[in-house]
């Protein structure tokens, strides 16, 4: 009987976890091309704005609809394209790295990611990707 019951609960918690949608997970690229692939492949191109935030979002991406912005792709080493009086979802991620050798004077730099889905009628029609580092101290 005990066995009986430790099988249902097994087959319990399994069914749970297959139950729950799989999350989207997104690899974090420094390369601006290599990033605005990375998020091609997982949100494409005519996808609705808001099936791109709620992915966003669950991979840490703060996230904000902007109108008539300006937007540059590219790295601060190299700036690509600057994108100007654009309306686009704006989704930032920031991660913190222990960088002193960057500028020995700062110890620690962030990592920033800006991702701009380029919107009409709420559906994408562009991914801008611009990679940097900022220091916040």
């Amino acid at each position: 009987m005990k066995i009986l019951i430790a099988i249902s609960i097994v087959i319990a918690l399994t069914s749970a976890g297959l139950a729950q949608p799989r999350q989207i997970k997104i690899k974090l690229r420094k390369n601006p091309d290599a990033m605005k692939s990375e998020i091609e492949r997982l949100i494409p191109i005519g996808t609705d704005v808001s099936t791109a935030r709620r992915i966003m979002e669950a991979n840490k991406f703060i996230c904000q609809p902007l109108t008539n912005y300006n937007f540059t792709t590219g790295t601060e080493d190299k700036p690509g394209e600057e994108y100007k009086n654009v309306d686009f979802l704006s989704c930032e991620l920031h991660k913190s790295t222990l960088a002193g050798f960057i500028n020995p004077r700062r110890l620690f730099y962030m990592r920033e990611w800006k991702i701009a889905f380029v919107k009409k009628n709420d559906v994408i029609t562009d991914i801008l990707v611009y990679v940097g580092w900022f220091c916040d101290l």
